[in-house]
C-alpha cells in the first residue's frame, strides 16, 4: 500500500464504522421492541421509546451537520432563472 492510499482507507473506515453503528442501533432497537411486545408494561414501553430516541438522535444531528457542510449543486434551470 502506498502512502497516498492512507487517507482513502481512513475515510472508508470512518464510513464503514458509522454504518455498522447505525445497523447495530437498529438491531438493538428492534430487539428491545420485541421484548416489549412479549410482555408489555409501561416501564418497558417508556424504556424502549427513550432508547430509540437516544440512539438515533445523534445520527440525525450528525446527518444534518453533514448535509449543511456539503454545498448544494444547482440545476442549470435554477442558475438561468
Amino acid at each position: 500500500m502506498l502512502v497516498t492510499d492512507i487517507p482513502v482507507v481512513r475515510v472508508a473506515l470512518k464510513i464503514l464504522s458509522e454504518r455498522v453503528l447505525t445497523i447495530l442501533a437498529l438491531v438493538m432497537t428492534f430487539t428491545l421492541a420485541g421484548w416489549v411486545m412479549w410482555q408489555p408494561t409501561w416501564e418497558r414501553e417508556g424504556m424502549a421509546a427513550f432508547f430509540a430516541v437516544a440512539v438515533f438522535l445523534p445520527c440525525v444531528v450528525q446527518d444534518r451537520r453533514r448535509s449543511s457542510d456539503v454545498p448544494q449543486a444547482k440545476d442549470e434551470k435554477d442558475a438561468q432563472g
